[in-house]
Protein backbone atom coordinates (compact mmCIF):
# COMPACT_ATOMS: atom_id res chain seq x y z
CA UNK A 1 0.00 0.00 0.00
CA UNK A 2 1.43 3.36 -1.01
CA UNK A 3 1.65 6.06 1.62
CA UNK A 4 0.10 9.41 0.85
CA UNK A 5 2.17 12.42 1.87
CA UNK A 6 0.09 15.53 2.31
CA UNK A 7 1.42 18.92 1.22
CA UNK A 8 0.90 20.32 4.72
CA UNK A 9 3.19 17.66 6.17
CA UNK A 10 5.94 18.67 3.77
CA UNK A 11 5.52 22.35 4.61
CA UNK A 12 5.67 21.65 8.35
CA UNK A 13 8.73 19.45 7.80
CA UNK A 14 10.43 22.23 5.82
CA UNK A 15 9.62 24.81 8.52
CA UNK A 16 10.97 22.55 11.26
CA UNK A 17 14.15 21.82 9.31
CA UNK A 18 14.53 25.56 8.62
CA UNK A 19 14.21 26.40 12.32
CA UNK A 20 16.69 23.64 13.14
CA UNK A 21 19.13 25.03 10.56
CA UNK A 22 18.76 28.52 12.04
CA UNK A 23 19.39 27.12 15.50
CA UNK A 24 22.49 25.27 14.38
CA UNK A 25 23.78 28.26 12.39
CA UNK A 26 23.44 30.68 15.27
CA UNK A 27 25.10 28.21 17.63
CA UNK A 28 28.00 27.60 15.25
CA UNK A 29 28.73 30.95 13.60
CA UNK A 30 27.12 33.72 15.64
CA UNK A 31 28.74 34.74 18.89
CA UNK A 32 25.88 36.45 20.67
CA UNK A 33 27.08 35.89 24.22
CA UNK A 34 24.26 35.53 26.73
CA UNK A 35 21.65 36.34 24.09
CA UNK A 36 22.58 33.10 22.32
CA UNK A 37 20.75 31.09 24.95
CA UNK A 38 17.64 33.22 24.58
CA UNK A 39 17.71 32.81 20.79
CA UNK A 40 18.13 29.05 21.13
CA UNK A 41 15.19 28.79 23.51
CA UNK A 42 13.06 31.03 21.26
CA UNK A 43 13.80 28.86 18.23
CA UNK A 44 12.98 25.71 20.20
CA UNK A 45 9.72 27.28 21.36
CA UNK A 46 8.93 28.12 17.75
CA UNK A 47 9.46 24.51 16.77
CA UNK A 48 7.21 23.36 19.60
CA UNK A 49 4.50 25.82 18.55
CA UNK A 50 4.63 24.58 14.95
CA UNK A 51 4.24 21.02 16.20
CA UNK A 52 1.37 21.96 18.48
CA UNK A 53 -0.39 24.01 15.83
CA UNK A 54 -0.21 21.41 13.08
CA UNK A 55 -0.06 17.94 14.60
CA UNK A 56 -2.39 18.62 17.53
CA UNK A 57 -4.66 20.38 15.00
CA UNK A 58 -5.00 23.52 17.11
CA UNK A 59 -5.62 25.54 13.95
CA UNK A 60 -9.10 24.01 13.70
CA UNK A 61 -9.78 23.51 17.43
CA UNK A 62 -12.27 25.40 19.51
CA UNK A 63 -11.24 28.34 21.66
CA UNK A 64 -11.40 26.27 24.85
CA UNK A 65 -9.04 23.64 23.47
CA UNK A 66 -6.62 26.37 22.37
CA UNK A 67 -6.73 27.95 25.83
CA UNK A 68 -6.07 24.62 27.53
CA UNK A 69 -3.14 23.93 25.19
CA UNK A 70 -1.74 27.44 25.81
CA UNK A 71 -2.09 26.98 29.57
CA UNK A 72 -0.29 23.64 29.39
CA UNK A 73 2.48 25.11 27.28
CA UNK A 74 2.79 28.06 29.69
CA UNK A 75 2.93 25.72 32.68
CA UNK A 76 5.63 23.65 30.98
CA UNK A 77 7.62 26.87 30.40
CA UNK A 78 7.22 27.78 34.09
CA UNK A 79 8.46 24.35 35.18
CA UNK A 80 11.45 24.52 32.84
CA UNK A 81 12.20 28.04 34.05
CA UNK A 82 12.08 27.06 37.70
CA UNK A 83 14.21 23.99 37.04
CA UNK A 84 16.75 26.08 35.15
CA UNK A 85 16.75 28.65 37.95
CA UNK A 86 17.42 25.92 40.50
CA UNK A 87 20.23 24.47 38.38
CA UNK A 88 21.88 27.85 37.78
CA UNK A 89 21.88 28.85 41.45
CA UNK A 90 23.59 25.69 42.74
Amino acid sequence: MAKVIRTGDLIVFAVLIGLLALNMAQARWLDLGVVSRVVTIALAAGQALVLLWYFLELRSATLLIRLVAAAGFFWLAVLFGLGLNDWLTR
